[in-house]
């Protein structure tokens, strides 16, 4: 007799099945995976463009009070040009700024060399 090649018997029919099945939920999780990973990409590309406009919206905010309220170096510059301005009434118009003097450290230096530093001059203020 032919067989027809339509139909093929299988062996443990149950356990075929069973593989079968596993392989299809497999898949159905796999994809779902890769759709929540759409929406997230979705939702972050949004994210980040509602993040730019709030950033351009700050930094045009910024600009605007930048202008109004901070004079440039060129305004006090003209300011001041042709006007003799004295010291008390210089630091008034330029903001204040402090002078910091570097920290020189060296490693050769033992504690003592640096307290023997201090007591000269302490002695040196008492001597003027």
């Amino acid at each position: 007799m032919i067989e027809d090649p339509v139909f093929v018997k299988v062996e443990n029919s149950s356990s075929f099945r069973r593989d079968i099945l596993n392989g299809a939920v497999g898949t159905a999780r796999a994809l779902k995976s890769y759709e929540d990973l759409l929406k997230i990409r979705e939702n972050k590309e949004k994210k980040i463009e509602s993040l730019k406009k709030l950033v351009n919206s700050i930094n045009k905010k910024f600009n605007e009070l930048s202008e109004e309220t901070i004079p440039s170096l060129e305004d006090i510059e003209k300011e001041i040009s042709g006007k003799k301005i004295k010291k008390e009434e210089l630091k008034k118009i330029l903001p204040k700024t402090k002078v910091v003097k570097p920290d020189v450290h060296d490693e050769h230096k033992s504690d003592l060399d640096g307290e023997i530093q201090d007591i000269k001059i302490k002695l040196a203020k008492l001597n003027v």
